[in-house]
């Protein structure tokens, strides 16, 4: 089993990556914490597959686990969906001495997070991410909440988890298109911040596709390594983390102009990182070749979500409304190279036009 560390001081915690170590949490569980009563928080297409797994091997240890079952998808990250979470935890008669356990992908660690950061004023959480893209991203730094019907995760707080405990096992049972929603964000870490990662990624495209064990580990592993050391140097993204947000401008908004169905989380940045590369290219901070190399990998992805039907006011409107705007000015993470990043206020709305019409044009097609 791999494992790292997010240094924060006296709230650092660890993340834990194994294959087949699902059922090992609860040993952990009982010697590092006294917790006795646990409430494990899941949606009902993950707990089927893994809740009971979690549950028994808890009960194998004599801790006490109680469930909460949401639907499945963005829609649960919602006012409504957070207050049922409540209500039951209050009927369950949860006290500040029990801890959230959140199964599931990254709308079940936004939820269950925000819900344990806010429940008697925060109760501590684990992360037990079950997809892609919440082992390799979500799950770590913090980052907790619910959206609005206007904007995407304008509401929520930054709350660590006291651990972080992923089984890339549980990756066998996703559908194509979680795998390719998470393979957004690790191509992203290399985009950002390794160039040598970006390079493994490169050559092991297929095999990340395949899932296979060893590849995916590492990928893992060297995401949350990368973001670990981010999160350790700006925990509140009041500079450095900002970075991660490559992708993530146009990406929301995609997604919130959909209503946050239609397309996943990660297929919305992967078209929001080739218009944002391709603005990069524009404003002469990002070279052709790096950028073709950037193009060519994605196109290596078989993107089963498009953005054809989309109103370009109708993104702009959701982009404005987006949380990393500041003065009315929409702020951008744009490469510089492969392996380097920088924070861009971008003013001229036909720059962001120019880059959404490129991705149209030389993006995916159905």
């Amino acid at each position: 089993m791999k494992t790292l560390k997010v240094e924060l001081v006296d709230r650092s915690y660890p993340i834990y990556i194994g294959n087949g170590n699902l059922d090992k949490l609860a040993e952990m569980v009982k010697l590092f914490f006294t917790t006795k009563n646990f409430v494990l928080i899941s949606d009902k297409n993950v707990f089927p597959l893994y809740g009971q797994i979690v549950i028994n091997s808890f009960a194998k240890a004599g801790l006490r686990v109680e469930k909460i079952t949401v639907s499945a998808g963005e829609k649960s990250k919602s006012l409504s969906c957070f207050d049922e979470v409540l209500t039951k935890m209050l009927k369950l008669n949860a006290s500040r001495d029990w801890m959230v356990l959140a199964l599931g992908g990254g709308v079940i660690g936004d939820l269950a997070g925000f819900s344990a950061a806010s429940f008697m004023r925060g109760v501590p959480f684990i992360q037990i991410p079950t997809s892609l893209l919440a082992q390799v991203d979500s799950s770590v730094g913090g980052k907790t909440g619910i959206n609005h019907p206007l904007a995407k995760n304008v509401i929520g707080s930054f709350y660590q988890p006291k651990m972080v405990w992923i089984d890339m096992a549980v990756l066998k049972t996703l559908e194509p298109v979680e795998i390719i929603s998470g393979l957004a964000e690790i191509l992203k870490y290399g985009i950002i911040n390794d160039r040598d990662f970006f390079h493994f990624c490169e050559e092991n495209i297929g095999k990340m596709l395949a899932l296979d064990d060893e590849v995916c580990v590492e990928a893992i592993y060297r995401c949350c390594k990368i973001k670990a050391k981010i999160v350790a140097q700006d925990e509140r993204e009041a500079g450095l983390r900002a970075i991660l947000n490559f992708g993530h401008t146009f990406g929301h908004a995609i997604e919130t102009v959909f209503n946050y169905q239609k397309i996943k989380h990660g297929e919305a940045v992967l078209w929001g990182m080739l218009a944002e590369a391709h603005m990069a290219v524009e404003l002469g901070l990002l070279n052709q070749k790096e950028f073709e190399r950037i193009r060519q990998l994605f196109h290596k992805i078989p993107m089963q979500s498009f953005i054809s039907d989309i109103n370009f006011d109708s993104l702009m409107l959701a982009m404005k409304r987006d949380k990393k705007a500041q003065d009315n000015k929409l702020r951008f993470a744009l490469p510089k190279s492969i392996g380097e990043t920088i924070i861009v206020v971008i003013e001229r709305e036909n720059l962001i036009r120019n880059a959404f019409n490129f991705a149209l044009a030389n993006g995916w097609r159905g």
